[in-house]
């Protein structure tokens, strides 16, 4: 594991965990909102999408799969980012850093 992942773990994890469940109990919420048949027009635009829906429930489910897909994209995005960076800078240790021998 990289030393910078290393030293931003706690915070990162705490993070992506907390945006996780959020987007869990949405869906969880959208598949009991469909259950009990609530009904209601719903538009809304989130991220870029625009999504129309007669059902309350079907909304939720949505909101639920786009964040777990963009937290999924994100996070793996930098944690690549990261080692990418720590892998260039290997040779080069960051100010204040001792070359490693």
């Amino acid at each position: 594991m990289a030393k910078l992942l290393r030293a931003a773990s706690g915070t990162l994890r705490i993070t992506i965990l907390g945006a996780f469940v959020t987007s869990i109990a949405f869906v969880g919420a959208g598949v009991w909102l469909v259950y009990l048949g609530a009904s209601g027009t719903t538009n809304f635009s989130f991220f870029g999408q625009t999504f129309a829906s007669t059902n309350v429930g079907i909304a939720a489910l949505f909101l639920g799969a786009v964040s777990v897909v963009l937290l999924l994209r994100r996070s793996l995005g930098s944690f690549d980012k990261v080692i990418h960076y720590e892998a260039e800078t290997e040779d080069n240790p960051l100010p204040g850093e001792k070359a490693e021998a």
